[in-house]
């Protein structure tokens, strides 16, 4: 029997979308240019989410192809649901983005019609001060549900644009310099001026960024360690249930550490199912002695995993101390220097996650990450608890540094 030949032009939209569904985004790419009966199903699949990143030495070559695509062809405009974009500041030299890509940059936006999540950074992410340009968004009739904003002043016109965006679930704000023409903190403006009461997840650099009318279930913070960075998260604390505190990047307190803070997080958080502390810079070797985290850790009701990462200072649970001002409790040292502690036990951090996880019956998990001065060795000391209340212990030494994206729950559904 004789075989029939089917050519690709007669098969079905469902199985070419099927096919370029399987396909990588760079072959994709070659088929809207080699394939005239590939083409539509492959531009279907591309265009729903895109991510523009051009070279920081470059004209915005890849930028501007986009933006006559979408300009010349509605349909296209129409499939963008996601949009990562890289951009250089706005301006007259060759690695700028000149003002005629700029409007055509915002032309485009605005065609996009259906985009939901919208992300912008800067070409140099070096570069903290913010860029005046939020003008480039103005007349978009999108309504986003997830921003990342590492490019623009947080101006009025900024805030303008926030305004619209009345089904914004998720912000993400990197530290920006507001060092700008008119950029203020978001919790500056007014309620009429920025009025997004529906975000549930943030991400921000300051704890002046939060607005009172948030509702926020997730957070991810720069913390100082102060009662008015600890005061303003508690307008959070019936519906915040994941919180991630960092160092700020500009911060050379040397005698902080993050997790002096899980004493005072516990009183004011109770209900808090993950909480993180991550010293992010590495700060000058403070060797400071740890007390028993039976009180503080305690005090959570729901908490199921706790991280925390620190660099060549002892972490300090609580504030208890005797009367002579030291402390009272149960002591860990991370640092095994025996001209620094002759009686430290070698399983100091091992007794302290294990100490930890027993402190409260809802912990699942504890990691504790260190930087070990002496051995100049990150070591990741992990507790967990089995089905049967069971807890075990067991040590890592990661070839790099301690790898926090693998273990946070902030962008966990």
């Amino acid at each position: 029997m004789a075989l029939v030949r089917c050519g690709i032009n007669d098969a079905p939209n469902e199985i070419l979308l099927l096919i370029c569904r399987e396909l990588s985004r760079g072959t994709l790419a070659t088929l809207c240019r080699t394939s005239r009966a590939l083409l539509g199903a492959a531009q279907y699949i591309l265009y729903l989410s895109v991510t523009i990143a051009d070279s920081i030495i470059c004209a915005p070559s890849r930028l501007r192809s986009w933006c006559l695509a979408i300009n010349a062809h509605p349909h296209l405009a129409a499939r963008v649901q996601s949009l990562a974009l890289h951009l250089p500041n706005l301006g007259s030299l060759p690695e700028s983005l000149s003002f005629d890509d700029a409007q055509q940059l915002q032309t485009a936006l605005q065609r996009c019609i259906r985009l939901q999540r919208l992300a912008i950074f800067k070409v140099d992410r070096s570069a903290r001060r913010g860029c005046n340009a939020a003008w480039l968004l103005r007349g978009c009739a999108f309504r986003l549900h997830g921003l990342i904003n590492e490019y623009f002043a947080l101006d009025d016109d900024f805030a303008s644009f926030l305004s619209k965006q009345t089904e914004l679930r998720r912000l993400s704000l990197d530290y920006i310099e507001r060092t700008c023409t008119g950029a203020r903190y978001l919790g500056a403006f007014s309620s009429e001026a920025m009025p997004v009461p529906n975000v549930t997840i943030a991400s921000v650099p300051d704890e002046r960024d939060l607005r009172p009318e948030w509702r926020l279930e997730r957070l991810e913070i720069a913390y100082r360690v102060t009662s008015n960075d600890a005061l303003r998260l508690q307008d959070y604390a019936r519906t915040l249930t994941v919180l991630n505190i960092f160092t700020p990047e500009n911060w050379r307190y040397s005698r902080v550490c993050l997790a002096d803070s899980v004493d005072l997080i516990s009183e004011l958080l109770p209900n808090l199912v993950h909480f993180a502390a991550v010293d992010m810079i590495s700060l000058n070797a403070t060797l400071l002695h740890t007390l028993s985290p039976h009180v503080s850790v305690a005090r959570f009701q729901r908490l199921k995993t706790l991280t925390l990462m620190i660099w060549n200072n002892v972490l300090s649970f609580s504030s208890e101390y005797d009367a002579n001002g030291w402390p009272s409790g149960r002591q860990y040292h991370v640092n095994r220097d025996v001209n620094v502690f002759p009686d430290a036990p070698s399983s100091g951090m091992e007794a302290l996650v294990e100490h930890t996880a027993q402190a409260c019956k809802s912990l699942q998990r504890v990691i504790i990450g260190t930087f070990d001065p002496v051995s100049r060795k990150h070591l990741k000391y992990v507790a967990k608890r089995d089905a049967k209340g069971r807890i075990s212990v067991t040590t890592e030494a990661p070839a790099d540094k301690f790898d926090f994206l693998s273990v946070s729950q902030f962008g966990s559904e």
